[in-house]
């Protein structure tokens, strides 16, 4: 996942979301960048969640993405594939990118 999309198509939906561009706008970004729900924000706090993949039943489920955030996220992983068992507590986990962007798993 994080390879395939650039730091600078999230650097400009991120722009696109604080100035709110038009809708048609979004959509267009959200194409480009394979976001299946757009953006969300975390309850409580300021830290935006862009999903790439929701799966799952209502028993059992997961949602993969890119969270941007100017403070430190935790808990992290090392690796999103992998994630120790003492960190799937029901809140993100993150693997940290570069600047304020990390990958998540929910």
């Amino acid at each position: 996942m994080h390879s395939i999309i650039s730091h600078q198509s999230f650097s400009y939906l991120f722009y696109a979301w604080r100035v709110r561009l038009s809708w048609n706008e979004y959509k267009r970004s959200f194409q480009i960048l394979h976001l299946q729900e757009g953006v969300s924000k975390l309850s409580n706090s300021d830290v935006l969640l862009f999903t790439v993949a929701s799966r799952g039943t209502a028993l059992e489920s997961f949602t993969k993405g890119y969270a941007y955030s100017r403070e430190e996220l935790t808990p992290l992983s090392q690796s999103l594939d992998h994630i120790p068992s003492d960190l799937l507590t029901g809140k993100p986990v993150y693997k940290k990118l570069e600047g304020n962007w990390y990958l998540y798993y929910w």
